[in-house]
């Protein structure tokens, strides 16, 4: 009864706010869009922070126009954020729906009141985690080269040794997903509960192989698509059989499908936070059949929209989410920690806007090294902070040889693993603990 009646006080405060507290809010929230998620200055044309609230667009002439396709009133700011929170991205966008729908119709659809807490945790020196429910998602999926070389997420090239060469070939998916499990297998062991998005090497989120999907579920995942994008001619000429390459299907149908996919089932476990794991190649060394002497580390969090990135309900809804709430800051936060570790333990530089164009062009730096907001699918569609790890590049010329190392047996779990990987595994983990026990996380959910 205490929650409630502070909730309810607050949003009588909030509905007398003065025109000093509203211009607060609007400075802030301006400052917030310009600073993490206004990628080009098309994405001014599709919202707007007013006297009054804040409201989003279906385009620039429904701007122009004064036609918000949503709009969130200053007093609902901490209803909408409790809406957020009680639904994962799934159940989100079509709960915003059906609110504006009705609104539309002059009928209502309350706001919740009140946010479901989590339990109120003890980090014991041995259980640092208890209490916590942490998602890691291992990004791809190949757990060998044949399955890197569909993906394009491999390594294959000769390197000298001795007065002969070998081979060195791995593919991203396998060095991720064994990141993942040495790192879910430690903060389980300290208290957390864990869930992974692939539960095995050779599995996709969908809890089966490739091979699996394609025989039992794309013709079906390829209908959903057309049915929801009719006019996008890739999902066209797959139907009508113009593309035919096993490469088009894995890349326009399977690869949406299964990071949605990857999404639903975070949202459904409703973790604290998520961690994506990554490793990172060198933009300027492609196709990598060589390696570079160029190495770094970096990390994503939400925001950075492009041109033409709001041009759907789904990510306009989004772009109002990551707004209005705290999920960006979180994701800052927890990352910078990361970035950390992966810098004094991996012995990697933290990447600057100026080494990887794309840094550059396609993202918004955080304010904190080596973390960068980008618009990317899972940083858009996973709730709750998020920490996008990418911590090193796989082609560096020394980085490639520990990569392809003979197995040893991690102390902990005794997963067989290449050294390097249990090393950026605990850096992962260093960085989490650390960001747990500076209290950052504590004090700013």
């Amino acid at each position: 009864m205490k929650r409630l009646f502070t909730f309810v006080l607050f949003v009588i405060v909030l509905n007398k706010l003065s025109a000093y507290d509203a211009d607060s809010l609007v400075r802030h929230y301006i400052e917030k869009a310009n600073r993490f998620l206004v990628g080009s200055p098309e994405v001014r044309n599709q919202f707007a922070v007013l006297s009054n609230g804040v409201a989003v667009y279906a385009s620039a002439i429904d701007k122009e126009k004064n036609l918000p396709e949503f709009f969130i009133a200053w007093e609902d700011l901490e209803s909408f954020k409790a809406a957020v929170k009680l639904r994962p991205h799934h159940r989100f966008v079509p709960y915003m729906v059906m609110k504006r729908e009705l609104q539309l119709k002059g009928k209502t659809l309350s706001w919740p009141l009140e946010l479901h807490e989590n339990a109120t945790r003890f980090h014991a020196p041995y259980l640092p985690f208890h209490g916590f429910r942490i998602a890691i998602d291992p990004g791809h999926i190949a757990h060998d080269t044949i399955k890197g070389r569909l993906e394009q997420k491999f390594i294959s090239m000769k390197m000298p040794q001795g007065k002969d060469s070998v081979r060195l070939a791995f593919a991203e998916g396998q060095l991720t997903w064994l990141t993942a499990a040495i790192l879910a297998d430690h903060l389980k062991r300290q208290g957390a509960e864990v869930m992974l998005t692939r539960s095995e090497m050779n599995q996709t989120a969908f809890g089966r192989t490739y091979e699996e999907w394609k025989k039992f579920d794309n013709g079906k995942s390829l209908d959903s698509l057309i049915a929801a994008y009719p006019v996008n001619k890739n999902y066209s000429d797959l139907r009508n059989g113009k593309l035919k390459e096993e490469r088009s299907y894995f890349r326009y149908v399977f690869k949406d499908v299964e990071i949605r996919r990857r999404a639903e089932a975070i949202g459904d476990f409703n973790p604290d936070f998520t961690v994506v794991i990554h490793y990172n190649v060198d933009e300027l060394n492609a196709p990598w059949t060589k390696p570079t002497s160029r190495n770094f580390c970096m990390l994503f969090v939400p925001g950075a929209f492009q041109s033409g990135e709001l041009n759907d309900q789904e990510s306009r809804l989004d772009f109002l989410r990551l707004l209005l709430t705290d999920e960006i800051d979180n994701s800052v936060s927890g990352a910078s920690y990361i970035a950390t570790a992966f810098k004094e333990d991996l012995n990697v530089p933290l990447a600057s806007a100026n080494d990887a164009a794309y840094l550059g062009t396609s993202c918004l730096y955080s304010g904190q090294s080596g973390v960068y907001c980008r618009n990317l699918s899972m940083t858009r569609l996973v709730h709750g902070p998020i920490l996008y790890g990418e911590s090193l590049y796989q082609d560096n010329v020394n980085e490639v040889w520990s990569l392809s190392d003979k197995h040893v047996s991690e102390p902990i779990s005794g997963i067989q693993a290449p050294a390097r990987v249990i090393q950026v595994a605990n850096a992962y983990e260093k960085g989490i603990r650390k960001w747990i026990y500076s209290g950052a996380y504590e004090n700013e959910n």
